[in-house]
């Protein structure tokens, strides 16, 4: 269970760092990101194995100065986009890649068109 307990049973505040693997903080009325953290969802397509071994199941992108929080595991996959997430979870991609630049767009239009739908980010909020 490590130092932290077991991250299944949430708890922790969203000020811990590093955000331990599996629990989500939630976006406060202000627009930041505090308040207890809690289990997260297994996303829109299951548990996906990362290069590391490591479960990936959204790969949160945004929730930096005010942007939201939103996944890079989406409803609606480009081909070669889950690839492109397990380099980017195993430090193979930077965060100015193409292929970082890519996903991260592709997972903000699919936030924005979520958001127009009257629906939340992630799969919990279907």
């Amino acid at each position: 269970m490590g130092l932290l307990g077991n991250a299944n049973n949430g708890g922790l505040n969203a000020t811990n760092r590093p955000n331990p693997f599996g629990l989500r903080a939630f976006q406060l009325p202000n627009g930041d990101y505090g308040g207890t953290m809690m289990p997260k969802g297994t996303g829109f397509h299951g548990l996906i194995e990362g290069l590391n071994g490591n479960n990936i199941t959204e790969y949160s992108m945004g929730g930096v100065n005010g942007q939201p929080l939103f996944p890079s595991v989406t409803e609606n996959l480009y081909e070669g986009q889950i690839n492109d997430i397990k380099q980017l979870e195993g430090g193979l991609l930077g965060n100015d890649s193409p292929e970082t630049q890519r996903l991260y767009e592709h997972a903000y239009q699919e936030y924005l068109r979520r958001q127009s739908l009257g629906l939340g980010a992630f799969h919990e909020d279907i």
